[in-house]
């Protein structure tokens, strides 16, 4: 049975989030330790190395810095997190909290074809200026403004985003 999320603090949608607050994931089982920190995202991001306290089936999650006052904020726990015994999580988990009055609630939403296993692969969403000139976006040199990743079936979500335009990679 894959993983699954079953009590995240500060609880999905929380608004008013103090900026010095952590993270805290309760999962249905005990997860390997090693693929958590590759499976986790956050945007925007907090700036830093995340640092995380696993104790049980739950993980903290300390962020470097305070986070920016009235900003949403979206945690991205995506597909190659994994069980104590190797079974990956069926679909990636997205966690979205304000520090501010209100939550950001637009999305993107599709799938993946041609790809025989899309189950992981990285999505990254890109703000597009005003006159929409994608000349500065480079996912060489910068990730995404969002990030999510692809489930089995290669379906992905990005939900939570700010009114925009975006090019998705």
């Amino acid at each position: 049975t894959p993983p699954e999320i079953v009590n995240p603090l500060p609880p999905q949608s929380a608004v008013r989030v103090p900026v010095e607050a952590s993270v805290e994931i309760e999962f249905s089982e005990k997860i390997d330790r090693d693929t958590f920190p590759e499976a986790i995202f956050i945007s925007p991001d907090p700036g830093g190395e995340l640092k995380y306290k696993y104790s049980g089936r739950r993980v903290r999650i300390r962020f470097p810095k305070p986070l920016l006052p009235d900003r949403t904020y979206v945690l991205t726990i995506g597909t190659d997190l994994r069980d104590n015994h190797n079974v990956a999580m069926a679909s990636s988990f997205t966690l979205a909290f304000s520090t501010g009055d209100s939550i950001d609630r637009g999305e993107i939403a599709g799938r993946i074809f041609g790809e025989s296993n899309p189950q992981g692969i990285l999505l990254w969403a890109y703000i597009l200026p005003e006159q929409p000139d994608s000349a500065g976006i480079d996912p060489r040199q910068r990730s995404g403004d969002y990030v999510t990743q692809a489930g089995s079936d290669g379906a992905y979500r990005i939900p939570f985003i700010a009114g925009g335009s975006y090019r998705v990679f």
